[in-house]
């Protein structure tokens, strides 16, 4: 018999300088972190020989999809403000699926790309670009 998981957006938390972060936009990528860069780069030799040099880049792009009504908007807003008036403001990042214990966390994040504001008939998506120096992914385990 096999065993069954499952999945559900409820499960990730998603935490900003503290605060339970709630009005996520829909879709399958309200969420998202990537490695700034590659793990390395190959090298082939001439002679056929390789060597892979390892990156000591442990960074990452964090993107957040807001609803605009969102708490963390106007959060991420007052803190974009406060850079604009020339005070760099770092804050803690933290993701967390509760059931896979996927994600990661990082002490010191910065905002690195606001949203574009538009308004039509419809809401549309607030999304946020945080840069995280230092990405620290969490342990997964699997059986």
């Amino acid at each position: 018999m096999a065993d069954i998981t499952t999945y559900s957006a409820k499960n990730v938390q998603v935490s900003l300088d503290g605060r339970d972060v709630r009005g996520l936009w829909e879709g399958d990528d309200t969420v998202t972190v990537e490695r700034n860069s590659d793990r390395g780069t190959p090298m082939i030799g001439a002679d056929g020989r390789t060597i892979f040099s390892t990156s000591a880049d442990e960074s990452a792009i964090i993107t957040l999809k807001l609803q605009h009504t969102s708490a963390a908007h106007s959060y991420l807003r007052t803190v974009e403000r406060s850079m604009t008036a020339g005070s760099i403001r770092k804050f803690p990042v933290s993701i967390r699926d509760t059931e896979s214990n996927e994600g990661g966390s990082a002490a010191e994040c910065i905002i690195m790309g606001a949203p574009t504001m538009s308004s039509g008939v419809n809401a549309t998506e607030r999304e946020w670009r945080i840069f995280a120096g230092r990405w620290q992914w969490n342990e997964v385990q699997f059986e």
